[in-house]
């Protein structure tokens, strides 16, 4: 009864995680167009930058993504670096990237505020409508600079002249590759993250996953929640282990000791039943006989049998046989034996309550 509870229970939780699955689902699938870092180029929602970066690829740019210092690489790789709202990790302004972009270095940098727009050197040779974009050049090298939203796949979907106007810059400028650099993208703080990063529509089917999942090992799993106590105590076999031995013996092809061990148990039923004072092991013929048990013929052809074991055909499949039909009388005179005590302790519990 106890048991039969806790099944409905489960039943009961299982059900009332359905609507909850749901809910969960829907929340997270009206959120999931804004997925991962803003503006990296792993990221296919609203303010991200993947748009831009297949596009590149698929027109045979050479692009790539990579995770470095800009003063490291050398300067005929145009490193793309974005900047988010109060990302302060990036310094347009520092001498070390001044220094690069003197001695040959090109520099695509493109910002989400105007604070990080402000740059204080170099000669402006171009700029795009409303001051959106601008390009520079100082010693050697060059620098673009531009609204983040420019190249955002929110603006792609509905304008591309701003993308359009900064891809004609850069093919100005002699370069081996494009690298898009988001070694700056990350807070000091904050890692790459793979989880972050992945398709919004991968994390939804991920995340179903998981409940789904959870829900079987909740429902199913035996393992997974507080132990099933044992209420009755397993009934044991009668004679269990010789049967366990005999059938060992059966796998090994041991016939002889197989018989001798059903046939050992039948003798102890016997001297059971009639006590030690009735019986003895090679008349229990007659006992079977002197007490009227049913089929006195079974017994007869078991007490031959046995007395003939040793003329049995020596073929291995006949052998089988044999032996198979000898246990199959054993076993069937053994019911015949449990019969008759059940019927002694019926008679003898009437006897003791009249008593």
């Amino acid at each position: 009864m106890i048991l039969q509870n806790k099944n409905r229970k489960d039943i009961w939780l299982f059900i009332l995680l359905i609507p909850v699955f749901l809910w969960l689902s829907l929340n997270y699938a009206d959120h999931r167009n804004d997925n991962g870092t803003s503006y990296s180029v792993l990221n296919r929602g609203s303010k991200g930058m993947s748009i831009i970066y297949e596009t590149m690829k698929k027109l045979n740019y050479p692009v790539k993504l990579v995770l470095d210092n800009v003063e490291d690489k050398s300067h005929d790789k145009v490193q793309i670096i974005v900047s988010a709202k109060n990302n302060r990790k990036f310094n347009i302004n520092n001498d070390e990237i001044k220094k690069w972009i003197k001695n040959g270095g090109k520099l695509v940098y493109l910002y989400e505020d105007l604070e990080n727009r402000k740059l204080k050197y170099g000669k402006k040779i171009n700029t795009y409508e409303k001051n959106d974009g601008s390009v520079y050049s100082y010693g050697k090298g060059k620098i673009l600079t531009g609204n983040i939203k420019l190249i955002a796949n929110k603006t792609l979907t509905i304008n591309t002249d701003g993308a359009y106007w900064i891809l004609s810059q850069i093919d100005k400028w002699n370069y081996n590759s494009l690298e898009f650099n988001e070694f700056y993208l990350y807070e000091s703080s904050q890692k790459p993250s793979l989880w972050r990063d992945i398709p919004g529509g991968v994390k939804f089917i991920l995340f179903q996953l998981a409940i789904l999942i959870g829900a079987i090992i909740f429902y199913k799993g035996k393992r997974f929640g507080r132990p099933i106590p044992l209420y009755e105590e397993v009934e044991r076999s009668e004679n269990e282990y010789i049967y366990s031995v005999a059938a060992l013996y059966h796998k090994a092809g041991c016939w002889e000791v197989v018989l001798k061990s059903y046939y050992d148990d039948f003798l102890l039923q016997v001297e059971g039943l009639f006590g030690k004072n009735e019986y003895i092991k090679e008349e229990w013929l007659k006992l079977w006989e002197n007490k009227n048990l049913p089929k006195l013929n079974k017994a007869k052809k078991l007490y031959r049998m046995i007395n003939s074991l040793v003329s049995i055909d020596k073929s291995e499949k006949k052998r089988r046989k044999k032996y198979l039909e000898t246990i199959s009388i054993i076993e069937e005179l053994k019911k015949i034996l449990i019969k008759r005590r059940e019927s002694h302790w019926k008679r003898l519990k009437k006897d003791i309550q009249r008593i």
